[in-house]
Formats: structure tokens, sequence, C-alpha cells
């Protein structure tokens, strides 16, 4: 069994789409969704509008490939996102999921929600800003992984292909970790242009008959996409918020003693290397996140430590590879410009 397969010896999960593709696109009935996306999901940035358009004609057009990348749309409540995310799941009817609350539904012990969905959609999700650099780790997995096991109650494991692509949708500022060189988030800070304008989503809302979604689907099944990297995904200001939030200088301390912090090293001297700039319950707390409190045997005596949590690993080994690319590049550039000054 696949999720789409041309083997007729091969079981397909999936069973075509909800709509049709017409003849071609009337483009005055889709120019409304259209604008919507345009002014309030990518707040007039042409290259967010494209982008997303791209993306999501990506996931129509390619059945069962993953772009491997995920949406962020920020914004006040109101404005017209739910709007935007509920007419995508319905024109993936069947493949979908338009509300999923809580990130255990990802990653939990039960998560069907997400078998066989080509588009899910992360919604005001209640535990998301709790552990931002756990979040971050699950997701990257979650965009890249191939499969995954579905745990389902009274049902054996079992795996299934991994189809899915992510849209989040939030009022946090700073929902999870973004590392500098990401091309996994495309972040929209959404306008708030039609807040409150209920005659406006009204009409928008009303619109949506079978003949919408026709045109829509239509438009989405031949716009060109011959050119589309999703992993090249436009720089925002919102995005770069986030990147500089995610900075801390605790980081700094965990990359710079890597080796003790995965091994285990004594809580005393842990607090000994707090930032100057840190309130130390500030720095306890930050270390409790990141770090699970051990007792170890060292010299025949029993010793408190703070040791990297499993999941916290992987995340600081990536940090470590980044710092020796970007050290790599600027010892080439010194040596560049070291050159051109000779000539």
């Amino acid at each position: 069994m696949k999720f789409i397969s041309n083997n007729e010896c091969i079981f397909s999960t999936f069973q075509g789409f909800k709509y049709l593709q017409l003849d071609e696109v009337d483009q005055v009935k889709i120019e409304q969704f259209l604008g919507l996306i345009k002014d309030t999901i990518a707040a007039n940035d042409e290259l967010i509008y494209e982008y997303l358009l791209n993306w999501f004609s990506f996931i129509v057009q390619k059945i069962g490939k993953k772009t491997e990348t995920s949406i962020i749309l920020q914004g006040l409540q109101g404005i017209g996102k739910n709007v935007f995310t509920n007419v995508l799941c319905e024109l993936l009817a069947g493949y979908s999921s338009k509300n999923i609350t809580d990130i255990d539904d990802f990653v939990g012990k039960f998560n069907t929600a997400i078998e066989n969905k080509m588009l899910a959609i992360a919604n005001e999700m209640k535990n998301f800003g709790e552990s931002r650099m756990s979040n971050m780790d699950a997701l990257k997995s979650i965009n890249t992984k191939s499969s995954f096991v579905i745990n389902e109650k009274y049902v054996p494991k079992h795996e299934v292909e991994n189809v899915m692509n992510i849209i989040i949708v939030t009022n946090n500022i700073f929902p999870l970790m973004i590392e500098n060189r990401d091309r996994r988030y495309a972040v929209c800070k959404c306008n708030s242009v039609h807040r409150g304008d209920l005659a406006y989503f009204t009409n928008l809302c009303n619109s949506f008959d079978k003949d919408i979604y026709n045109n829509l689907f239509t438009f989405f099944m031949t716009r060109d996409i011959s050119q589309f990297n999703p992993r090249a995904i436009p720089m925002t200001q919102a995005k770069k918020d986030i990147i500089k939030a995610s900075i801390s200088p605790v980081n700094d301390v965990i990359i710079s003693h890597f080796k003790s912090f995965r091994d285990g090293i004594a809580c005393n001297i842990v607090e000994g290397w707090k930032p100057k700039e840190m309130k130390l319950t500030n720095y306890q707390l930050v270390i409790k996140i990141i770090c699970e409190r051990i007792q170890k045997q060292t010299d025949g005596v029993r010793k408190r430590m703070q040791q990297l949590k499993q999941e916290m690993i992987s995340i600081y080994e990536n940090m470590l590879d980044e710092e020796a690319d970007e050290f790599k590049e600027q010892v080439e550039q010194e040596i560049q410009n070291d050159g051109n000054e000779c000539i």
C-alpha cells in the first residue's frame, strides 16, 4: 500500500480530488480569494504572494511529494487567516486536517490526525510556545522524514508515507526557534486590513460554492511551477524577528562547552558559566529547559550534574556545524580582501 502508485498491484490510498479541473479558469470568480491572499496573508508582499501560490500549487500538482517547508501565518484573530486555510483544506478534502490545536497530534502518543494528509493546519496550538527548541526539532523532522509511525488506540502501530505539509497559524510572535540559515519556514506577518469588516467576510464566504472551488482547483493545478524551488523562501521582516529572538546567550555557553554538556557537567560549574547580562534565575530556567539534572559518580563522589537532553544534542550539533561554516566563510572572505589590497 502506498499513498499513490501507478502500479495496479499496489493499493493507492489517494483516490482522487473532490473538485474538477476545468478547461479554463474564470479569473473573475476567484479574484476576491486571491485578493485575500495578497492583501491579508502576504501583506502585499509580491514575493511572498507568489511563493504562497506556487507552494500550494506544488502540493496539488505533485501528489504525494513534500515541499519540505512550512508556512507560518502570524497575526491577530479575525483577519482572515482561517478563511484562507479552510479553503485550501477544502480543495484537498479528505487529505487535509484543518484544525490541529495540540502539537501532540503531530508528535504525541496518538497521531492519527496526520495520517495520509497532504496538508495540516496547526491552528493556535495551545502548548506550542512552551518548548520552542523541541518544537523546532519536531517540526524539522516532520518536514523532512519520508515516513512516520502511526499510533492508534486498539490498532497495531503501522508505518505510513509522510506526505504532509504544514501551515502554522498563530498570534504568538515567537512560536518556535528558527536558525539563521533556515530554508524550511516562510513567515508571513498577516495584514489586518479587513479586520472587523463583516460585510467583506460575509460576501467572501458566501461566494464559496462548487463552481468557485472548481475554478480555484483549476487555477492551482494549471499554474506554471516549473521554476519553483520550495526551499528558495523569501526573507521577511517577521522571519528576521524570529531568528533574532532565537539567538540566546545561553546557546553560546552550550556551544562553547558542548562536550561537557553532552557528557554531563557539575551544576556549580554550569552556574559559573552564566552570561553576565543574565539574571541567575533566568539562566537556571533556560538550562532546565535544555538540560536534565542527573547524579554521576566522579572520583568516588556522587555529584549533581547537568546533561543535555537527548533531543537537544542534534540541535546543538547543527549549530556547531553552522558556526564552523560561518567561520570558514569569514576566513575565505578575509583572504580574498587581503588579496584585493595587494593588487
